[in-house]
């Protein structure tokens, strides 16, 4: 999954902004709703290789955003 931020602002760059999205990736494996496989944060977007668990992309994306 490929998403980016509004207008491709870069809000990533900030350490904590960085650390908090990553967290967010990681709950979602401890919720069972994707596993992850990969993932890259650059400063606008995010790139997500996971494997669907329990629950649909959309909602795993909806969670995720």
């Amino acid at each position: 999954m490929t998403t980016v931020t509004y207008e491709r602002t870069p809000r990533f760059v900030a350490f904590d902004v960085y650390r908090c999205a990553a967290q967010e990736l990681r709950n979602a494996d401890v919720r069972d709703d994707a596993r992850t496989l990969a993932w890259v944060l650059m400063p606008d977007h995010l790139h997500w290789l996971f494997e669907l668990q329990a629950v649909s992309l959309s909602t795993v994306v909806g969670r995720l955003k």
